[in-house]
Order: C-alpha cells, then sequence, then structure tokens
C-alpha cells in the first residue's frame, strides 16, 4: 500500500475518533471508505481527498490531531473531579526573594483523590522560577504567570500571576529650580519636583509629599511646590513602610528659597553725553523696599564706547553710542537703560587707495577713492569732497570722473569742525593706455585701444626689435601683427604733451608667428612609416619645387621634392591658398619652405595601377628662398 493510502486511512480513522468524542450520547457517525476502481483517488462520503498532495494532507493531519488534544481538554474539564484555585490571584515581590502559595483544592466528585500532587510551571523562567515544591523566586523585572497543574490529569490547573520588581537602593528629589518668586506672573512662581531611583528601573513605592514651613511654601500630591511667603523651607518626599514588599521607610528633601521680587529700577538718568576718558557715577534704586535681593548686574552695549563696573561707575573710551543695561539678580530679570553717546573728534584722514595721492585717470573713467578716518571711532565721520579745476576732473561722495586733460588737486575735509583734511593729485592725460605690457599669442595680432582725453593730430610711434610691427589704426588704436617669437617695445608720445609718453612692452608667443617650435620639422621618412599618426598636426617642411599644377579658384598645387632634383621616394603635395600665393610668383626648381597641416593625399599612378597615399600638407604660410 503506498505512503498516501497509508495516510489516508490514518485521517479516515483520526476523523472517525473525533466525532465519536464529541458526544457519546450521540448517534455514532460513520464516514464511508469508497475504494473505486482507480487507485489514484480515495473518496469519503462528503469529502474528496482526491484534491490534496502529500504536504496538505499532513497538514490535515495537524489540525485534526490539534482539535482533537482541544476537545480531550474540554471534555477533561467538563468532567473535572477537582477545582484547583490561590487565595491571591496577583503577588508582588522584589528579585531574589522567595515566595510560596498553596494550592487550594475544591473536590467536585467523590471519586475524586485524597491527595493530589502537582506539576509546577512559570510562563516566563527569566522573570521568575519556580521549583517542585512550588516555591518561587524573583530572577528579573517583569511578569510572569505561576501554574500548579494536577500530576494525575495535566488538564486540571490552577494559577496566579507574579510582578517582580527592583529594589530601590536610592532615592532623590529633583527640581528645575530651588527659587520661587513671590507675585511674580511667570512658570518662577511654580516648580515641580520629582523623584529619581537608583537603579532607574527600581520599584518606587508611593511618595508622600509634605513641607517644613507650609506659610512659605506648599506642595501637593504630584509634587508641584508654590511659594507662599519670602523665606526658606524643605520639601520632604516620604516613603512609607511596607513590610509585606520588604520596604522600609525613608525621606528625601529639596530646599526651596522663596523670595520677593524686585518690581522696579530708577535710574537718575535714561540718557548722558560724555567725552572720551570722562567718568561718572550712575545710581539705581530696586523697587519695592522689601526685595529680598537687591543686587544689579551692570553691562554696556559697546566696550569699546563705554565701560561700567559692578558699582555703577561709566567710563567714556571712545568716540559713538552705546547702551547701559543694569538687571536684577533675584531671577525676576527686570532691567532699566541708559543711552550714552560718547564725543570723538576726527585726527587724521588717510587717503588708502591710492597710496602715492597719485591718481593718472582717462577722460570719462571713474575711479573711487578710498580714505580712512582716524580714530575709527570718531564721532562724526563725515567727509565733504571738492576739486580745485572741474574741467578736469569732478568727485562727490569719493568717486572721481575724469572730464578732461590736465592736472587738478581732489580735497577731502572733515565735517565735524576739526578741519582735518586730505588731498590727492589727478592728472587726466591726453591719451592713455590701460596695461604696460601685452603678450600677443595670435596669428592675427592684437590691437591696443587707446583712450584720448583730447583732439591728438598724431601720435608719435617708436618700436624697438623685430619680433613685430607696430601702427596705428583709423580709430588711432595701437595694432601689433606678430613677425618672429621675441620681445620688444612700443612708445607712443604725444608732441603737444611730451609728460603722456607711454612705454609699452610686447611680447610675442611662438604660437603667434610661424616657426620650428609652433611648426615643428618633421622628417619625410617619419610621415611615410607612420603617416596617420600627423593627420592635422601642425609641421614645417622644405623643397624644391617638381611641378606647378594650375590652380582652381582658391588653391594652387604643387609637386614637392624633398631630397634631390627630380621625382624620388621622397615627394609630397602641397596645397595652398591663392591668397598667400600665385603661380606667377613661382619657378620651377625654386627651394621653397612650408608652414601648415599635414594630411594623406590620394593618388592614381600609372606605374603602380593602384591608388597611392601620397603625404600632402595644406599651407598657412610660405616661404621662397632667394
Amino acid at each position: 500500500m503506498t505512503k498516501t493510502r497509508v495516510l489516508l486511512f490514518l485521517l479516515a480513522a483520526v476523523m472517525m475518533f473525533s466525532c465519536a468524542s464529541v458526544s457519546r450520547a450521540e448517534e455514532e457517525t460513520t464516514i464511508q471508505p469508497i475504494m473505486p476502481e482507480n487507485d489514484n483517488t480515495y473518496l469519503y462520503e462528503g469529502i474528496d481527498l482526491a484534491q490534496y498532495d502529500y504536504d496538505q494532507l499532513l497538514l490535515l493531519k495537524q489540525a485534526v490531531e490539534s482539535r482533537l488534544a482541544d476537545l480531550d481538554r474540554q471534555i477533561a474539564l467538563e468532567n473535572a473531579d477537582r477545582l484547583i484555585t490561590f487565595e491571591l490571584p496577583e503577588i508582588s515581590f522584589f528579585t531574589h526573594r522567595t515566595i510560596f502559595q498553596n494550592p487550594i483544592v475544591t473536590f467536585l466528585k467523590d471519586t475524586a483523590p485524597a491527595r493530589t500532587a502537582f506539576i509546577w510551571s512559570s510562563s516566563d523562567t527569566e522573570v521568575a522560577q519556580v521549583n517542585d515544591n512550588g516555591r518561587v523566586t524573583g530572577i528579573s523585572r517583569g511578569v510572569a504567570t505561576i501554574t500548579a497543574a494536577a500530576k494525575d490529569n495535566t488538564y486540571l490547573t490552577g494559577s496566579f500571576v507574579v510582578k517582580v520588581l527592583i529594589p530601590l537602593e536610592k532615592l532623590t528629589v529633583w527640581g528645575e529650580s530651588d527659587t520661587l518668586l513671590l507675585n511674580a506672573d511667570s512658570s518662577l512662581s511654580e516648580t515641580f519636583l520629582s523623584v529619581i531611583a537608583e537603579p532607574e528601573d527600581a520599584y518606587i513605592p508611593p511618595i508622600v509629599w509634605s513641607s517644613s514651613n507650609p506659610e512659605i511654601a506648599s506642595v501637593d500630591t504630584d509634587g508641584k511646590v508654590y511659594g507662599c511667603s519670602a523665606g526658606k523651607t524643605t520639601i520632604i518626599a516620604s516613603v512609607a513602610e511596607d513590610p509585606d514588599l520588604g520596604i522600609r521607610s525613608r525621606q528625601v528633601s529639596y530646599d526651596i528659597n522663596v523670595i520677593q521680587p524686585a518690581t522696579g529700577i530708577n535710574l537718575d538718568s535714561q540718557n548722558l553725553v560724555l567725552s572720551v576718558g570722562q567718568t561718572y557715577s550712575m545710581s539705581a534704586a530696586v523697587l519695592p523696599e522689601t526685595a529680598s535681593n537687591k543686587k544689579l548686574s551692570w553691562t554696556s552695549s559697546n566696550d569699546e564706547v563705554i565701560k561700567v563696573d559692578d558699582t555703577g561707575k561709566l567710563t567714556a573710551e571712545g568716540g559713538g553710542e552705546a547702551d547701559i543695561t543694569v538687571t536684577t539678580l533675584d531671577g525676576s530679570e527686570l532691567s532699566a537703560l541708559c543711552h550714552v553717546v560718547v564725543t570723538q573728534p576726527v585726527a587724521v584722514i588717510n587717503i588708502t587707495e591710492p597710496e602715492e595721492r597719485f591718481l593718472t585717470l582717462s577722460t570719462g573713467n571713474i575711479r573711487k577713492i578710498a580714505v580712512q578716518v582716524l580714530p575709527e571711532d570718531a564721532t562724526n565721520q563725515e567727509l565733504v569732497w571738492t576739486s580745485s579745476n572741474v574741467f578736469v576732473a569732478q568727485v562727490a561722495d569719493g568717486s572721481i570722473e575724469a572730464v578732461g586733460a590736465g592736472d587738478c588737486i581732489i580735497t577731502c575735509a572733515a565735517l565735524d569742525g576739526s578741519g582735518i583734511s586730505a588731498q590727492l593729485e589727478v592728472h587726466v592725460p591726453s591719451f592713455l593706455v590701460d596695461g604696460d605690457a601685452f603678450t600677443v599669442t595670435e596669428k592675427a595680432g592684437i590691437t591696443i585701444p587707446v583712450m584720448y582725453s583730447s583732439e591728438i593730430n598724431e601720435l608719435e610711434l617708436q618700436t624697438t626689435g623685430n619680433a613685430f610691427t607696430a601702427s596705428l589704426d583709423e580709430a588711432k588704436n595701437l595694432v601689433i601683427y606678430p613677425e618672429n617669437a621675441g620681445e620688444g617695445t612700443v612708445i607712443l608720445n604725444n608732441p603737444a604733451a611730451p609728460a603722456d609718453q607711454t612705454e609699452i612692452k610686447v611680447s610675442i608667443d611662438n604660437s603667434a608667428v610661424y616657426n620650428e617650435i609652433s611648426y615643428p620639422v618633421i622628417v619625410y621618412a617619419d610621415i611615410v612609416r607612420n603617416p596617420f599618426a600627423y593627420i592635422n598636426t601642425p609641421m614645417s617642411i622644405s623643397g624644391k619645387i617638381l611641378q606647378i599644377q594650375d590652380a582652381n579658384e582658391s588653391v594652387l598645387t604643387l609637386t614637392i621634392g624633398t631630397a634631390g632634383n627630380d621625382y624620388s621616394d621622397q615627394v609630397l603635395w602641397a596645397k595652398v591658398p591663392v591668397n598667400i600665393l600665385h603661380k606667377e610668383e613661382l619657378n620651377d626648381s625654386e627651394q621653397i619652405t612650408l608652414y601648415g597641416t599635414f594630411q594623406m593625399e590620394q593618388l592614381y599612378s600609372e606605374s603602380l595601377q593602384s591608388n597611392t597615399l601620397i603625404p600632402a600638407i595644406v599651407a598657412e604660410k610660405v616661404k621662397i628662398s632667394p
């Protein structure tokens, strides 16, 4: 017989036993198995088990066995001959202590045995453990259920709950404040006290709060303390003795100071004007006269203007304004204020930018002048600005605007009556270049703007060196065109104003000219060996013209031999834009040097009968040897 069929027979037997056990008085119900011819199907009346696999039938079996266990327990309790109870349904005790409670056995039937032996168990042995005699020992803080089951019928049980507590080792009182204010419309008129247990999870018995002097401060049952009158008292937290739990009585205390707060402060002055170095002793009266604490704190909003000591003595340190604040120290946080002005005249005016106190400015430009007024705490730091010649330069709030060529003096003077001033010389040149050194990095050269303050018929121009050429364009701006890498100078001079001569240093970078640095010489053999490595690479190469081909509208094509006087294995093509070289300018056999970008040129060779890649250069500049 297969495993499935054996299981089905067992399941059927269990189900029949279950039905029979529910009620002995009911008519016996029989589930008849039906064995069809098909061996893969097993049927009971009303139940088709063929739809279940092996694992599902195991689950059905477990469910049936669980239900049978419940029914067995129900029948056992319905037919119980004894009742097991305990006098106390709940007991509290501390860890590492032992308790015992006798089970109470009530006989329900004459068939009950005279004596009952018990099996003891705990629902949580980490909280409480019980031995075979019913002695319960507390292990850790928590709740557990202790159960006594009859040995002869474990369905007969009785239980009680134990609460295991952590014993209190130390108790202290904590409060947010030990000072209360009378007649204060704030939280400072009352405070809450609380108890702190050690260890933290220890059991705290009921706390009884009391005051040693309720006329000064009273306390309610929750530990809330109310101030009643000025004075000191002690708030006591008491724990009553509890022999059942093993708790001894104890008391802890917290001192409270109830004070009469200040209601106001009278100052002898609310506004003062002092000079630097002057002192003044300020007096302050605390109200009411019965205030418990009349001590005050004195502070200054700016010690660099005025200082104040603990007695209210003021010392003027520097020009400016500051506030003296007087505050009560009794917790009422009342304050009064006196505004103090300390005067300080201007002693020095320094022009910090430009440092040399000389300024060159082109027409139409504006420059902001930086000044420093000393001392820094001068009371009035306002300045008035004037120009000795408004047709050369005008000034407003330190901003100088050049309006015409010439010279003038700009003056800034203090407005506090001290008579302190500073001056700056301004020169507006007939022309100006913004910079004295320039570097050319582009082959097209650069244009350097020249700013003019007046009409100039002609500027004289001188250059040194052969690195570049210089000229003035139609807008009279300086144009630098590079010739060779190197340096030189340009001197611009206005004959009508010799003092306005300007010298400019010009550097020509290799990138701005055609030479072997910006266009390296590449050996023909290297190009042929690895031509693709040089595509679009700047290069220079020299050779003899072997052939001049007709030019199209924009490009002239040359055949160049880099070795020998005829066609050899060292031949390249050159494509030259006609804007830099025309056919009429060349003859065969002329020696030339080309600067440009390397390319590959495809050419059909009749001798080779194949397409051959020949090196080529797109020229950007051509030099013809004499």
